[in-house]
């Protein structure tokens, strides 16, 4: 019968081999991935791919005016909405985006 520290150690082994294994068996289905998108002139959309430098940035409002629903990230020159709201005296964080 097998100690513990035996099956560990055997069990180690074979997670060792199956890391190597799964390394090898990866940079073959890569380069078949590869010679087969090149063949089969696939575009990066067809493969369902998203290029995050196509993508363009979504802007993130930060603030709300309540009454005309225009946002503003809180980035760059404040809006005259926001100005107006801040010389009422209105609190910053009462138009906040919930």
């Amino acid at each position: 019968m097998s100690s513990y520290a035996e099956l560990k150690a055997q069990a180690e082994e074979l997670l060792r081999q199956a890391e190597t294994l799964r390394a090898e068996t990866r940079l073959s289905v890569l380069s078949q991935v590869k010679e087969s998108v090149a063949d089969w002139n696939f575009s990066a959309n067809e493969l369902g791919l998203k290029l995050g430098l196509v993508e363009k940035r979504k802007s993130v409002a930060k603030f709300k005016d309540p009454v005309s629903g225009k946002t503003w990230s809180g980035r760059g020159r404040a809006p005259d909405w926001f100005k107006s709201y801040l010389s009422e005296g209105t609190d910053p964080n009462k138009l906040l985006v919930a």
